[in-house]
């Protein structure tokens, strides 16, 4: 019985070596094990050794029990030596500016798998009324270059200016893209063609409440269905860079995934794609899909890591 463990142990070291190749040793040494749980695998297989006459019914009850003894320790196995990577527990790191009304309830809705997120506010009202609602909120005592950055503002990878003067916005706009903030977006309440050339130019994002509002009434008038996949909190509506080489190079039918979600369109490079089910997918394409939020959420993970 015992001889026949180990075995069944013994045939899954080609996958560790493999394994090995890709991932760190210890994880390798644990993905082999969960691996060698194949007790589907030697049911149907004694099934017919049985059949054929070439095994006994008590040689097939000690590889069943093997088998199952196997299919305990493994996963105990896994879990005991599995160690999380870096790279797994990264999470984009997004400061925003502004504790209002509008910032707060997208702070909370953010998916925690995803963000790591920081509100600060240099209005103590403010940071008296949502301190106890936010985790994350900092009051700072004013908004000069100095504070932001001791405060820690311009260390995250998306920087949201979202006060309620556009003239604080513009200015903590501009100091994070000089800091080499990958992603900034300011809100404003008025935008000037000369704020949204420059703003353009130096790749900060601008939201405008009134453009937008604008143009969910337009999506409500003309496309309904479009305007419930936006707003919906159970099917989520997400756009996701391709960066996993495992789906590059593959149509869109042939994803394991594909009938759970709908691919509404794909961008490469500056080219907006119609999604069909023979389109292949490259490298850097960015998929915009739609889903139940469960769904959205592993689909995302899965296309993103590289």
């Amino acid at each position: 019985l015992l001889q026949f463990a180990i075995f069944l142990f013994i045939a899954k070291a080609p996958v560790v070596l493999t394994y090995m190749r890709y991932f760190q040793k210890k994880n390798a040494f644990a993905g082999g094990f969960l691996t060698a749980t194949t007790i589907t695998i030697v049911l149907p297989t004694l099934q017919v050794a049985r059949k054929l006459h070439a095994i006994t019914s008590t040689q097939s009850d000690a590889f069943i029990l093997a088998a199952v003894i196997v299919c305990i320790l493994s996963p105990i196995v896994f879990n005991s030596n599995f160690v999380l990577l870096p790279e797994d527990k990264i999470k984009e790191k997004v400061a925003i500016v502004g504790a209002n009304a509008v910032t707060v309830p997208v702070a909370h809705d953010l998916h925690a798998n995803w963000y790591s997120v920081k509100m600060f506010t240099d209005k103590k009202n403010q940071y008296k009324t949502y301190d106890s609602r936010v985790e994350n909120l900092t009051f700072l005592p004013n908004l000069d270059e100095e504070t932001l950055e001791k405060g820690g503002v311009f260390d995250g990878d998306i920087v949201v200016a979202a006060n309620r003067a556009d003239e604080d916005n513009i200015k903590i706009a501009r100091m994070a893209k000089e800091k080499g903030v990958n992603r900034v977006i300011a809100r404003l309440s008025e935008v000037d063609s000369k704020t949204l050339t420059e703003f353009n130019e130096k790749g900060i994002e601008v939201f405008n409440s009134t453009n937008v509002h604008a143009a969910l009434m337009r999506a409500m008038i003309e496309s309904p269905t479009v305007y419930r996949i936006m707003t919906d909190t159970k099917n989520i509506l997400y756009s996701v860079k391709v960066k996993n080489t495992h789906y590059t190079g593959r149509q869109l039918m042939d994803l394991e995934f594909i009938d759970q979600i709908t691919v509404s369109r794909i961008k490469r490079g500056d080219e907006w794609l119609i999604p069909r089910g023979a389109t292949e997918i490259e490298p850097e394409d960015i998929l915009v899909f739609s889903g139940e939020f469960k769904v959205a959420d592993r689909v995302r993970d899965l296309l993103s890591k590289e």
